[in-house]
């Protein structure tokens, strides 16, 4: 049976629920940045021992709550929105913090609000540390457009390629760091600029995509260079 540990935390925490207002966020991009930014042996092990659930279904098995939580992060809205803030480090702070407390998984019940529960069958204990993996390097949905999957595929597939691939190239640009990297996002947008042009009716909005990733990119490089010129 699934219990609450706390049904008087619960029943406050949903009144404090329904007076927030509920923004869409992108579930991919809350989780490339999970992934960029839990890099310490500390984050790294939390990751391993902390599972994210985005509904009570997804969880398999029996699991008590251990709390009922908000993420309302600091912000000084000059250098970063509410919004920007939630994407970035919302499964971070909710992973910590179920780390923190004990507890091996967190469900997602909105932007910036979370249970964090017990799994009873998973001891959490036994698994070790998550490895870091930059995700920038991934090129498997890059590969799926220069072997020519992504032509072949139905109109709805081809559409959701192309917008994921369009999101992961604006993402690598934000976050690159490194020449490395830069190379590396630099051999995606060449791939998806020879891709729009293989079509028989280019796509305005990719070239639009592709024309604003390049942009930031010289900037994002001329910055690299300055910083390692020092």
């Amino acid at each position: 049976m699934k219990k609450l540990k706390s049904i008087a935390v619960l029943c406050i925490a949903s009144v404090l629920f329904s007076s927030c207002a509920h923004t869409l966020y992108s579930p991919e991009v809350m989780e490339y940045n999970y992934n960029m930014r839990m890099k310490s042996d500390k984050e790294l092990t939390a990751k391993s021992q902390v599972r994210i659930f985005m509904s009570e279904k997804d969880v398999k098995g029996d699991y008590t709550v251990v709390s009922v939580n908000i993420y309302k992060p600091f912000r000084i809205p000059v250098f970063m929105s509410f919004r920007k803030q939630m994407s970035k480090k919302f499964y971070q702070k909710a992973v910590m913090k179920a780390q923190e407390q004990g507890g091996n998984g967190i469900i997602v019940t909105a932007a910036g609000m979370y249970k964090v529960i017990n799994i009873t069958a998973w001891n959490a204990d036994e698994e070790g540390p998550a490895t870091f993996v930059n995700v920038i390097f991934d090129k498997k949905l890059m590969n799926k457009f220069t072997s020519g999957e992504v032509s072949k595929a139905t109109q709805s597939a081809v559409r959701r390629y192309e917008a994921s691939f369009c999101d992961e190239i604006a993402l690598n640009v934000k976050s690159a760091t490194t020449l490395e990297e830069v190379d590396v996002i630099k051999e995606k947008i060449a791939a998806l600029k020879a891709y729009n042009a293989s079509l028989s009716k280019p796509k305005s909005a990719i070239d639009k995509v592709i024309a604003k990733c390049e942009k930031s990119l010289v900037k994002v490089e001329k910055k690299i260079k300055k910083k390692q010129s020092k």
